[in-house]
């Protein structure tokens, strides 16, 4: 019986262990980890107007001056359907586009490391492409 304690408290032991350990890497290891959305005004002096939402979740309107940038976090809902878009528009364009969707490809290459960055610039919106580090052409105005 005393060998039967004696390996309860052990097992006790290293359960506690691992929890903490297991508590400060949780991002890391999270089953459902929070993504970043990054909103970039890459104009040369204009500015960018925002209005993004979800189902859930109205964001409002921003603006952001060139060369800053709006995020937000947020973590996938439990049905797997969490879906961003945004509505951008200055003085010489408008458009609206998905800024995050679950669909693995776009999870894989516009929001590696948990970061979808957006970038808007004269020419047409950009989205930063993890995979090969650049920021790729999406839409034009």
């Amino acid at each position: 019986m005393e060998q039967n304690t004696k390996s309860t408290l052990i097992l006790f032991q290293f359960s506690i262990l691992l929890l903490a350990s297991t508590a400060a890497t949780s991002e890391a290891i999270s089953l459902n980890p929070k993504y970043h959305v990054h909103i970039v005004n890459g104009f040369k002096s204009d500015i960018l107007h925002s209005h993004c939402k979800s189902l859930d979740d109205d964001l409002g309107i921003r603006q952001t001056n060139p060369g800053q940038e709006y995020q937000w976090e947020f973590s996938i809902n439990f049905w797997g359907t969490t879906l961003y878009y945004c509505s951008f528009w200055w003085n010489r364009g408008r458009h609206l586009n998905e800024v995050f969707t679950t669909k693995p490809e776009f999870i894989h290459y516009y929001c590696g490391d948990y970061n979808c960055i957006w970038k808007a610039q004269e020419e047409g919106i950009y989205a930063f492409n993890s995979e090969s580090r650049t920021f790729e052409f999406m839409y034009k105005w």
